[in-house]
């Protein structure tokens, strides 16, 4: 849900995705949020965050997370490892179910829907909400890139120019 605040600019709020227009939404992109469900689960968590968002669509495959990452390096079990480390796995302390979304995973959201209707397209697809998580560029997602010698921006810019096919264009972190 979008707010406007005082000063005019958009303030999301927290909301359930399951309220969403699910027609607006491809199939994949559904899967990929019940996979961050269950991540958020995992990790002990009441509520989904960039970082389970990101780690459903590496796991998904066949997207520009996965595609992207695997040109840079970064394999998805390399990505889980980091995120264990920057977000231990808690003991399951909630249950399954409806989880909130956090402010900045609602903002994702706002910003695939965004990215689809920059490409023209009625359908908001896994591809757009990767490029949606790259430009909220906060959170532990955006350190787990950082991590590997990543930056948000530059990795949106590629992809977004380029597309995925051709994100070899990437820079590369330095081997130390």
């Amino acid at each position: 849900m979008v707010r406007r605040g005082s000063s005019g600019a958009a303030q999301f709020q927290p909301d359930s995705w399951r309220r969403w227009d699910r027609n607006r939404f491809d199939k994949l992109f559904w899967t990929a949020m019940a996979n961050a469900d269950a991540k958020a689960v995992m990790f002990g968590h009441n509520h989904v965050d960039l970082h389970h968002m990101l780690l459903a669509l590496v796991e998904q495959g066949g997207n520009a997370a996965g595609t992207t990452l695997r040109t840079c390096g970064v394999e998805s079990k390399d990505l889980y490892q980091k995120l264990t480390l920057f977000d231990p796995i808690k003991p399951a302390r909630v249950k399954t179910g409806k989880l909130s979304l956090t402010p900045d995973a609602t903002k994702a959201i706002y910003l695939a829907i965004d990215e689809a209707q920059t490409f023209h397209r009625k359908i908001v697809n896994c591809n757009h909400l990767f490029l949606g998580i790259l430009r909220v560029n906060n959170g532990i997602a955006r350190s787990v890139f950082e991590s590997f010698g990543l930056d948000c921006l530059t990795v949106y810019k590629s992809v977004r120019t380029n597309g995925v096919k051709k994100s070899s264009s990437i820079p590369r972190p330095a081997i130390s």
